[in-house]
């Protein structure tokens, strides 16, 4: 299976009729944005603390934790 995403971006799709950069992952569907999450968190965590790119990384990850948050309530508050 071939990938969209940039190689050294675990967030950023290659292709130009996805969003283009790490704060436009809510233009992302739900299955794009759970892969786009878990492939972050997968990179931050096979990084070392203090990498120079940890806190830009979580920073993002955290913003896109807050996302999932808002998607899953709205998405509960519509069942039943």
């Amino acid at each position: 299976m071939q990938s969209n995403m940039h190689p050294s971006n675990p967030v950023q799709p290659t292709n130009p009729t996805h969003p283009s950069d790490l704060s436009d992952f809510m233009g992302l569907d739900d299955p794009q944005f759970l892969s786009a999450r878990a492939r972050l968190r997968q990179r931050l965590e096979g990084l070392p603390e203090h990498h120079a790119d940890c806190a830009e990384l979580q920073r993002t990850y955290d913003a896109m934790t807050r996302e999932f948050d808002r998607r899953a309530s709205r998405s509960w508050s519509q069942v039943g």
